[in-house]
């Protein structure tokens, strides 16, 4: 049935388009960004009026061009929702917007539903309303009235399709059948729809302070974070150089903005920092970012230090994270490391002691552990990269043989066994 035959029933369904911008983000929570479906902008150039009543108008296809009215893959949540009431008749009747799933040729499955009473002036360009609707991908946007309204009849948009259903009010679980065809017609409305990380029915950009955790939505989020550090070998010669690794892990929540820092005793120099997420900086207090953990994840950073003056010295490490950390006794930790007397080499130099010591080389790439085995007079030997996880992450050493601080002949190879991160 084409529209110049029938005159419709439909809320704001125009026919010229202004066009679509970028989604708005309205709160001060950051988590991640939204996506704006649809518009409400959309502009009549001439219109009808038709007194029918209960029709719900499915945009079944949307036009080029224009934004899309369907939820994107991974869902998410629908924060406000908006639409154009400017050619709506004041005085009574109710509009809703519907979200619906296809459901079979011509059926749509209706999944959620929130309903308004016209406003008895309904002058105004664009009505808002904050909402919070879980929505999932490939589920469309829908306009529902019983409301007299005025509707666009002129410029067509290509390849756009409006299902029209003939149904009292559409409820939740209810299955919807087309009645007939629009074609060339788009329905002026527009959603917010942002992530939803933690799957708790909020959205993260402007409704949950916490997007880690399903059990905050008002209060940040949570997380501890704890660090090790080692010290190998534990002993060095004057003027040899030893390695001080150490491990952040994620003891609870997601830490995210996390940051290590290791500082230095007089007595040792550093040679050459390695961190898990980007360059160090500092010299004595050398800080290493590390960035967001997922829940149980770790993440590991190795300097290499020359022992300038002899003593039996300690080195210290803490961690510190953007999100509030319930336990502060994990948050510290030190290693000590002995400088004996007995030079290695003419002051000056930095070389390891004669031989192949095993550095640590967990959670490093391939070539950062290939560099630092150099370094430590060894050698790669065999490497084995697990097939699982699968992952666009960069492999990382999981385990080594033999273990950090073992001695063998200078020139001995270490096996490495790399995989990916999970997150």
């Amino acid at each position: 049935m084409s529209r110049s035959a029938v005159r419709w029933t439909l809320i704001a369904v125009l026919a010229l388009g202004a066009g679509g911008g970028a989604a708005v983000a309205i709160g001060a929570v950051t988590g991640g960004t939204s996506t704006t479906l649809g518009n409400a902008t959309l502009k009549v150039t001439s219109a009808v009026y038709d007194p029918s009543n209960s029709r719900v108008f499915v945009q079944s296809a949307d036009a080029p061009g224009q934004r899309s009215l369907e939820v994107p893959a991974g869902g998410g949540v629908i924060t406000r929702w908006s639409s154009n009431l400017f050619r709506v008749q004041a005085g009574g009747g109710s509009f809703a917007l519907n979200v619906v799933r296809p459901a079979g040729e011509g059926e749509f499955s209706v999944v959620a539903v929130d309903s308004h009473t016209v406003p008895a002036d309904a002058t105004t360009n664009i009505v808002t309303f904050p909402v919070r609707i879980p929505v999932s991908g490939g589920e469309r946007l829908a306009i529902a009235t019983d409301a007299p309204v005025w509707q666009g009849s002129d410029y067509p948009y290509t390849g756009a399709k409006v299902a029209v259903v003939t149904t009292p009010p559409a409820s939740v679980g209810q299955t919807i059948t087309r009645a007939y065809d629009w074609d060339g017609v788009l329905i002026a409305v527009e959603a917010v729809v942002e992530p939803d990380a933690d799957r708790d029915q909020f959205g993260d950009v402007t409704q949950d302070v916490c997007p880690a955790d399903a059990s905050r939505q008002a209060t940040p989020c949570t997380a501890d974070a704890g660090v090790g550090l080692a010290a190998t070998p534990t002993s060095i010669p004057l003027n040899g150089i030893g390695a001080l690794a150490a491990t952040v892990t994620a003891v609870s929540g997601a830490p995210a903005g996390t940051t290590l820092t290791m500082n230095l005793p007089p007595e040792l120099e550093l040679v050459q920092a390695i961190g898990p997420s980007g360059p160090c900086s500092g010299t004595t207090a050398v800080t290493c970012p590390v960035g967001d953990l997922a829940p149980g994840a770790s993440a590991n950073a190795v300097l290499v230090v020359r022992g300038v003056k002899a003593g039996a010295v300690a080195s210290s490490a803490s961690v510190a994270t953007a999100t509030t950390d319930p336990v502060a006794g994990n948050n510290t930790a030190s290693a000590n490391l002995t400088v004996t007397a007995v030079t290695a080499v003419t002051a000056g130099a930095a070389v390891a002691a004669p031989g192949c010591v095993v550095p640590p080389l967990k959670g490093l790439t391939r070539s950062a552990a290939g560099k630092l085995l150099r370094t430590f007079g060894c050698a790669t030997g065999k490497v084995t990269t697990r097939k699982k996880p699968r992952s666009r992450k960069a492999a990382r050493v999981v385990s080594f043989t033999p273990r950090a601080g073992t001695r063998r002949d200078r020139g001995a190879k270490v096996s490495l066994v790399l995989a990916r991160p999970k997150r």
